[in-house]
């Protein structure tokens, strides 16, 4: 679903932005007014719009069953920023300038990681300073990119003019070994008896998951470490 089909037009967006920066600087007023009672007042006493007291000190606080919830939603948000910081750090390590647009390629490996770039594509453009985006599944990787895997989206910079291969090398290796010891750690945690016993089901579920998700990436860095090492 496009924004203009939520939101309507430029006005009707920040109409929408607007309420939604009020809603939130207002609740915040009443989450700061124990430890700094002065200047949350003076703040709430000019905010535009009625006010439900007339003091912020006679306001209810705020309460977090209140707010609307959506899960899912947050849960997509989670996976659009770790891609976005994915990028950032490899800009970060290559020394790539923080306002040089650059290209990227994004293999998913799975429908759902697909989805989730499309809808989030407009951020992570913008954040993450991207002139160029292709995404999919099985995409053709570029040579001498430099590769960060975010959940089941493997990141993939095409810096042949920019990248020192030494440089990448080395930086893949200590992906690499970060992934290592979580590779060992949650392999012992599983082969421990005691461990196995006690746990609940979920605790061991979610072990058994992170093993994998960490196997996962340990293989997408060796292959990738193997490609610039030819």
């Amino acid at each position: 679903m496009r924004k203009e089909d939520l939101y309507g037009d430029d006005a009707g967006r920040r109409q929408v932005a607007q309420a939604v920066l009020f809603t939130v600087l207002e609740q915040l007023l009443r989450l700061l007014h124990p430890i700094m009672p002065f200047i949350t007042e003076e703040i709430w006493q000019v905010l535009p719009g009625e006010r439900p007291t007339p003091s912020i000190m006679q306001a209810a606080y705020t309460d977090e069953g209140a707010w609307p919830s959506n899960p899912q939603g947050a849960a997509k948000m989670e996976r659009v920023m770790e891609v976005i910081k994915g990028v950032r750090n490899i800009r970060g390590e290559m020394n790539v300038a923080p306002g040089k647009q650059i290209p990227a390629v994004f293999d998913c490996k799975s429908q759902a990681a697909v989805d989730m770039v499309a809808e989030g594509e407009s951020y992570i453009r913008a954040l993450a300073k991207l002139n160029d985006l292709r995404f999919g599944m099985a995409v053709e990787h570029p040579e001498k990119a430099a590769t960060q895997v975010a959940g089941e989206v493997e990141i993939l910079l095409p810096l042949a003019d920019l990248i020192n291969v030494d440089e990448e090398r080395k930086r893949l290796q200590k992906e690499i070994s970060k992934v290592e010891k979580d590779v060992s750690m949650f392999s012992k945690k599983l082969e421990n008896e005691a461990f196995l016993a006690k746990a609940p089901p979920e605790i061991l579920e979610k072990n058994r998951k992170k093993l994998q998700d960490a196997r996962e990436k340990r293989a997408i860095l060796q292959e990738s470490l193997n490609k610039i090492s030819c």
